[in-house]
């Protein structure tokens, strides 16, 4: 397949460089330096203590980039830079499959704004750390699952990438898989940040594992996650499973990066307001967060 990976992040580098093996990968960066770094040195990834580069890995700036011929596109960018690309994939055909790999579910909303008839969905279970611009740290091996939006194409091709360091699943309920992903984001992303802490001691630390319970049925309180009976076990799997690792939203605001709080815990916000449902710590996590976002941008 010919493949076009939009954002050169932490994953849009690990879906390239386990892609690039068995499928023709263009990876589209933001900045012309990005690009022509990659195409010079390569791709590099650290897996385990060893080293690992691609030498040819094909990229190029967003600015340059024509969606023509592509047989996937691969949309990996933050949520919050979704609207800055709705140009971008205004210009694909409508035959050009789009699969949306990000957190939350704020960027479902957004799929009106594009022309192509087949939209899949993605949920990323790995841990990856973009290095610098030509290299990703993968921190924990998970999986791939990906489902069908809307549409007909057939993914099973995507299949063939899959190793046992890069497992890719094809599934028929990715919208519960989806709200779970968002439950578990909504509790350990937020309260990870505001105690700056690592995932395990929201589980190892009776209080912080009050906090996760009263986040947890906060969530359970908006029919739309109610009804999929997502299991307070299945956060604090995921807590123990990556119990070292720093949440993506800490990272953000350790090295003063925008966070994904708006499309994880304010679109679970927007869905309590329409429906009158009171979340006094889902707010209250929300404030923290964005209070520290503008004091990133103030000193910035």
């Amino acid at each position: 397949m010919n493949i076009a990976v939009i954002g050169a992040g932490a994953i849009g580098m690990l879906c390239s460089y386990y892609l690039a093996p068995t499928h023709n990968v263009t990876l589209v960066t933001r900045s012309v330096e990005q690009s022509n770094k990659i195409n010079q040195v390569g791709l590099t990834l650290y897996r385990s203590s060893h080293t690992y580069t691609l030498k040819k890995m094909n990229a190029i700036p967003i600015e340059l980039f024509t969606p023509e011929n592509i047989d996937l596109m691969i949309v990996t960018v933050k949520q919050h830079q979704l609207e800055s690309l709705l140009p971008t994939l205004q210009l694909i055909s409508q035959d050009t499959p789009l699969l949306f790999l990000q957190n939350g579910m704020g960027h479902l909303e957004l799929l009106h704004h594009v022309s192509s008839s087949t939209i899949f969905a993605g949920i990323v279970k790995h841990g990856a750390i973009k290095v610098n611009s030509h290299t990703v740290e993968h921190r924990g091996i998970g999986d791939i699952s990906i489902g069908r939006i809307q549409g007909k194409l057939d993914l099973h091709p995507l299949e063939s990438a899959t190793s046992d360091f890069f497992p890719i699943k094809i599934v028929n309920d990715i919208s519960r898989r989806m709200v779970e992903k968002l439950v578990v984001n909504a509790c350990i992303n937020p309260l990870t940040t505001m105690l700056h802490v690592s995932n395990g001691e929201l589980v190892s630390n009776v209080h912080y594992q009050k906090l996760v319970q009263a986040v947890y049925s906060e969530l359970n309180k908006i029919p739309f996650i109610k009804e999929n009976e997502i299991s307070l076990d299945s956060v604090n799997k995921v807590c123990l499973q990556t119990s070292t690792n720093l949440s993506s939203m800490l990272m953000d605001i350790k090295f003063k990066r925008k966070t994904e709080i708006d499309s994880i815990v304010g679109f679970v916000l927007k869905k309590a307001k329409s429906q009158q449902i009171d979340t006094p710590y889902l707010q209250f996590l929300f404030d923290v967060v964005k209070g520290k976002e503008t004091q990133i941008i103030e000193k910035s």
